[in-house]
């Protein structure tokens, strides 16, 4: 009894320390794409993140688990059989990863202030997971612990499951994230005025496409600057409505998304 309670507090710290780093990653992932959508680093981010997700769910699934057995009478948890395997195999892989992901995750957000004086661009910006791996395997030497027989003795169909699992994790959350900020200047306008306002696509890992501006639905606007628009009023002096609409779509299903800018004008 004393096991499993220890089991099952050890399991409610995981999950809610990888919901609170998954959210922490999600928000540091989104805001260097937006910064600097390039940046290598996104990449084993974007890996680290998935790690957290898997976390989450593997924790999450042998809580529930846990409830059902001391919810449900014996007769009837004995029927869930299979959701019982699954939760005895989610804790063997749980118990192995997670300790993993938090020395990844740590390294990759410290990444940045701990090489950020480096001459090499390479490892001001690859830094944290290299040391990651490093502190990894020191991990792995003072235990014992022989990572290649560790990596021999799993399931093969999971290994190759991974990259295709990463991809559409990755897929999933670059559409759903997708959106476009617009700053204007000022809240009111003369009929007269220029109008200049910015666009900027926000994204996760990879940054949606602009495909086109129109004002008023018909004249479509040409970017002056990287993200600025203008719009000269006295041109549309005798027209009431006045609105910009940004069609934009995430690079990888090439769905179109709307957002609309109403232009306030003085009487």
């Amino acid at each position: 009894m004393r096991n499993n309670k220890l089991d099952i507090s050890l399991i409610i710290g995981v999950f809610t320390r990888s919901v609170l780093l998954w959210f922490f990653l999600y928000s540091t992932i989104i805001d260097l794409t937006t910064k600097e959508p390039s940046a290598i680093s996104l990449i084993y981010l974007g890996f680290v993140h998935y790690l957290s997700f898997l976390c989450v769910l593997y924790s999450f699934i042998i809580m529930l688990n846990n409830g059902l057995e001391i919810g449900l009478e014996e007769i009837e948890y004995k029927k869930l059989k299979r959701f019982q395997n699954i939760a005895n195999h989610c804790r063997g892989v749980l118990f192995s990863l997670w300790g993993l992901m938090f020395i990844f995750s740590i390294t990759s957000l410290l990444s940045k202030n701990i090489f950020l004086n480096s001459k090499f661009r390479f490892l001001e910006e690859n830094g944290g997971f290299i040391l990651g791996i490093v502190l990894c395997i020191l991990f792995f030497a003072m235990v014992g612990i022989n990572v290649f027989r560790l990596i021999t003795k799993m399931n093969i169909w999971l290994l190759l499951a991974t990259p295709i699992l990463v991809i559409f994790y990755t897929a999933l959350l670059s559409v759903s994230s997708a959106d476009i900020n617009y700053n204007v200047e000022k809240d009111f306008y003369q009929n007269t005025d220029t109008v200049h306002f910015e666009i900027k696509r926000k994204g996760y890992i990879f940054l949606p496409e602009i495909k086109y501006v129109l004002y008023n639905f018909g004249d479509t606007l040409k970017e002056y600057s990287e993200g600025t628009y203008y719009i000269d009023l006295g041109k549309y002096i005798d027209t009431r409505e006045s609105l910009i609409e940004i069609t934009y779509s995430p690079q990888i299903f090439g769905n179109k998304f709307r957002k609309y800018i109403y232009i306030n004008k003085t009487p």
